[in-house]
């Protein structure tokens, strides 16, 4: 081919090139984002698409040493190896009080090295694609020598302690440099010198990487290694972690290295090696497509060079588009692995089940609101630093406890509020110190940066999950609240959590064993003892002979549990037994296990065999988190929708008032605006709703599906909802004796007391 020949064939390639950029991204397929029939021309070979990588990677031998970078310099339009000065230098964000200025620029195989000066000596730390940088002493200011990219925009964030408590700073800068950039006379230091040498130390990284991962670079021979690998961790979560540190294997093949990440998350189909503009240019064909191992996604990758950050950009299945990213793959400290190895396997037991072991997830996304098994090392925790809270959004609470100095696992957590979607929150360990309760908390999240407890707002303690340390008031609920950064802007959550008394860490384990156990055996059959609830003692148990389908304890405070049987003796029978051992844990593009919502709780809820309603008078407040474990059921119920014919007679009967009642017809749906419109509190629907016990396989799928239909729609308006099986009983005694449901719910005795009750049942927990 001559080269006029290749002359025009590459105009036209930029010809297509520039009409496809104007193409609409939502040109996707069902299956995969395809990309348009010109980007497809424009790259239609491999060799094309590698050289369209090149651009932004240069060639690299397994040590990360750059190729012709005098070449690779010309093509994107900059200088010779060395030191400039910028062309322009832009900033926006932050409050611009401070004056920000860029005064040299590096070019040094393959990397753009920024001297960036804060006119201010209270910056004392730059974030840049995930890494911290310390300051070097400069005058006038706090100066940083970073890696950035040249002629687009990038993002920073700068940590200042200008005011009560330091705080991260973003800002978008932007610095040019061309071809004809001026030489500049300085001689700055490498990123490295600026965290490792006089101007600071390993300590700046964010994950706290050891130093020869770090900064000792190692030429890697042919072959399959396991290596450190970072990335900016924006809703991009690598797998296997141990200590914070992630890892991924790399395949060496002379001057070819591949990569398999395994990210947390199942929110990304496609990765591809380069921008996000760049994969939507270069095709499907170009991008990998994930593969599934062990419930986690894998992604082949090829990787143009060692130790320095790389451009990776992951497409959102769920949005339909592309996230921008960057990854680092290291060489220092890689360990051999044989030949063929596909993944890292158990570094630090990571695993979709690593939800800090709250309440019965099982690694099925279920959220219980009860810890159940605790994470005591021994140690006193040191208080999380604080300040006061001047929005006197939380109250002083009352720390002090009879406990001896040191350090406890909690009896019992339980905690509840936001939105549903955090998954968990755990208490490692109850320190005391001087006579009075701190408890570790753990957000299943990294994203939460300040809490508000106590009527001071704490900061963070250490890396990792979100973890603070606070004085508690034990065995009551203590009000948190959270501010999360995981969105564009930061927000506060407010939090109920219950912090049990202390005891030996071997208690605790021995007490979250029988509270998984009862929880278990009581959502299949009628408890032969009174759940113990916590928070609540025991007081007695209601009295009955023949009814067959409820029970009911009663507690302290005036609180009742009712047990209702919702399957027997229906085509329900064994149909929920199995519930939630195939349920799929849902996770978000953080790579993080979603909550589920207090509906959504309510709602499956009622998928047991026996269904548990907590039946709780109106002023009196619950230990945090028995939400998610029972149906609670605020008492005197007086809004009441009901379709039960036998409840309308009773209601009669006893001249209960009227007006707390609206009726609707058994064989019709609900009428759910007249519901919203009378604020109705508590469902009561008809016995008949259940399907036969006798009924043909299809007429049972067609009325629970209807049921779970109704069960889930009251759910959704926060509407706990029963069924009324009294005319299902088969004797006349036990449909009279669903007369103490109806008290229970009603307060129709007068005086208070059950004539039904007994003694002789009674059992006080400690």
């Amino acid at each position: 081919m001559t080269k006029k020949q290749t002359g025009r064939g590459l105009a036209l390639a930029l010809i297509v090139t520039m009409f496809a950029a104007f193409l609409p991204e939502a040109a996707f397929g069902a299956e995969a984002p395809a990309a348009s029939a010109g980007t497809a021309e424009t790259v239609s070979s491999a060799e094309e698409m590698q050289q369209d990588r090149q651009k932004d990677y240069p060639p690299a031998d397994a040590a990360g040493n750059p190729g012709d970078q005098q070449t690779e310099n010309q093509r994107a339009g900059l200088p010779a190896d060395g030191t400039y000065q910028p062309g322009g230098f832009r900033v926006t964000g932050g409050t611009g009080r401070v004056a920000i200025t860029c005064s040299s620029v590096t070019l040094s195989g393959g990397r753009s090295i920024a001297s960036i000066l804060f006119h201010s000596s209270y910056f004392t730390r730059m974030k840049v694609n995930g890494v911290e940088y310390e300051a070097a002493p400069a005058a006038g200011g706090s100066l940083f020598r970073v890696p950035v990219s040249l002629n687009e925009t990038f993002t920073v964030s700068a940590l200042t302690t200008a005011m009560s408590e330091p705080h991260w700073v973003d800002y978008q800068m932007t610095i040019s440099l061309d071809a004809g950039a001026q030489a500049s006379s300085e001689n700055p230091k490498t990123p490295e010198e600026n965290r490792n040498g006089s101007g600071g130390n390993t300590s700046a990284h964010h994950s706290k990487p050891s130093a020869s991962a770090e900064t000792k670079h190692q030429k890697l021979k042919n072959g399959t290694w396991q290596v450190r690998t970072r990335s900016d961790e924006r809703m991009f979560h690598i797998l296997p972690a141990k200590d914070g540190k992630t890892y991924s294997v790399l395949t060496v093949n002379g001057k070819k290295m591949t990569a398999v990440i395994t990210l947390h998350g199942v929110g990304y189909d496609y990765l591809f090696m380069g921008s996000a503009s760049g994969a939507v240019k270069a095709g499907r064909k170009s991008w990998t497509r994930f593969r599934e191992k062990d419930g986690f996604y894998t992604y082949v990758l090829p990787v143009s060079a060692l130790d320095r950050p790389l451009k990776i950009a992951a497409h959102s299945k769920k949005r339909n588009r592309w996230y921008q990213h960057v990854i680092t793959f290291f060489s220092g400290g890689a360990k051999k692995l044989r030949q063929g190895a596909w993944a890292v396997t158990n570094v630090g037991g990571s695993g979709r089940s690593s939800d800090g072991k709250t309440g019965n997830t099982g690694g099925r996304g279920r959220t219980s609101g009860t810890q159940t098994r605790f994470r005591n090392d021994g140690r006193r925790a040191k208080v999380s630093r604080y300040r006061d809270d001047a929005s006197g959004s939380t109250s002083p609470v009352n720390s002090r406890t009879g406990l001896k100095d040191g350090v406890y696992a909690p009896e019992r957590f339980s905690w509840s509020g936001g939105s549903g979607r955090l998954s968990w929150i755990r208490c490692d360990k109850v320190t005391v110190q001087g006579g009075n309760a701190y408890a570790s908390i753990v957000f299943g999240s990294s994203s939460y940066d300040r809490l508000r407890a106590n009527g001071r707002v704490y900061a963070r303690s250490g890396g990792g999950n979100s973890t603070f340390v606070i004085p508690v008031s034990l065995n009551r609920n203590n009000t948190i609240i959270g501010r999360t950064t995981a969105m564009s802007q930061p927000h506060w959550i407010r939090y109920t959590i219950f912090v049990g008394k202390g005891v030996p860490k071997a208690r605790s384990e021995k007490i979250a064993k029988k509270i998984r156990r009862e929880t278990r055996e009581n959502r299949q059959h009628f408890a032969k003892t009174a759940p113990e609830i916590p928070g609540l003692s025991y007081s007695s148990r209601v009295k009955t002979k023949k009814a067959a389908y409820f029970r009911i304890f009663r507690y302290s405070r005036g609180v009742s549990l009712i047990q209702m049987k919702l399957t027997r003796h229906t085509g329900l029978k064994n149909r929920y037994r199995d519930a939630g051992k195939t349920e799929k844990a849902i996770y978000d593009e953080e790579g993080r296990k979603e909550g589920k919502t207090l509906p959504e709780i309510m709602k499956d809820l009622y998928h047991h065999d026996v269904v548990n309603y907590l039946v709780v008078p109106e002023k009196v407040t619950l230990p945090a988190g028995l939400e998610k474990d029972y149906i609670i059921i605020r008492k005197p119920a007086d809004h009441v929708y009901s379709t039960s014919g036998r409840l309308q007679k009773t209601v009669s009967r006893l001249s209960l008032p009227e007006e707390n009642f609206t009726w609707g017809k058994k064989d019709e749906d609900p009428d759910f605006r007249r519901i919203l419109k009378t604020k109705t509190n508590l469902a009561v629907l008809d016995g008949s709703v259940l399907p036969e016990e006798n009924a043909g396989t299809d007429r049972i799928e067609k009325k629970k599906q209807e049921l779970e239909n109704r069960e889930a729609r009251f759910a959704a308006l926060k509407i706990p909802m029963i069924v009324d099986r009294s005319g299902q009983e088969k004797t006349k005694q036990g449909r009279a004796e669903w007369s103490r449901v109806w008290d229970t719910l009603f307060g129709i005795q007068k005086s208070g007391a059950d004539p039904a009750s007994t003694r002789s049942e009674q059992k006080h927990h400690a």
